[in-house]
């Protein structure tokens, strides 16, 4: 019961705030895994982004991460009429899909080698077998 105190304790304000931590320092990977599901301009992949996962990354972030991209080559970007307006649409290069892959590849073995961890293990098996 303690566990769950301290659990408790970690306030809904507080996991909101780091999950948007998270989101910052993974903004790179979900802006380009956006562009990979579709070209888009930024004010959509900003809307796709809160659809998926629940924050908000200001536009003013965005747009710096999207010209960093397409400085890497990870993405082009051109000019596309949308609703009678000129937007820059983005879309993948292969570069880019080659780089969410392997990034994508690294993160699922820091989050495999964080579950596998043998003291995370004991610890829920002695907390299921306590009562």
């Amino acid at each position: 019961m303690q566990e769950a105190r301290i659990l408790f304790s970690y306030t809904r304000k507080t996991w909101e705030k780091r999950k948007e931590e998270l989101i910052n320092d993974l903004k790179d990977l979900i802006i380009l895994k956006t562009i990979l599901e579709g070209g888009s301009y930024g004010y959509e992949i900003r809307k796709k982004i809160r659809k998926d996962f629940g924050c908000n990354l200001a536009i003013s972030s965005i747009y710096p991460e999207l010209k960093e991209q397409e400085r890497n080559g990870l993405i082009t970007c051109r000019k596309v009429e949308v609703n009678g307006r000129l937007r820059k649409v983005y879309t993948a290069t292969p570069v880019g899909f080659s780089f969410f892959r392997y990034n994508l590849m690294k993160l699922e073995n820091v989050i495999k080698k964080l579950k596998n961890n043998p003291l995370l293990k004991w610890y829920s098996r002695a907390l299921n077998h306590r009562d």
